[in-house]
């Protein structure tokens, strides 16, 4: 488990923000990888991915706060 501190842009005011994402790396036949990061108003966003490992260390961006490994 993964907690990275990540840039956003909000689309509506062009204002720069920071919001967290945590990311769960599966190691499977198919390796997977879980991203859920809390949006402004609260609500969370879930994502799902199957790719290798490679393509996910492009996934982590921005300052990472904790890592659980």
């Amino acid at each position: 488990l993964e907690i990275w501190k990540t840039r956003y842009i909000n689309p509506e005011t062009g204002d720069e923000e920071f919001r967290e994402r945590y990311i769960k790396l599966f190691k499977f036949k198919y390796d997977l990888m879980a991203v859920v990061r809390i949006n402004t108003d609260g609500s969370l966003l879930w994502n799902l991915m199957n790719r290798d490992t490679k393509g996910m260390n492009s996934l982590r961006v921005g300052e990472v706060l904790w890592k659980g490994y």
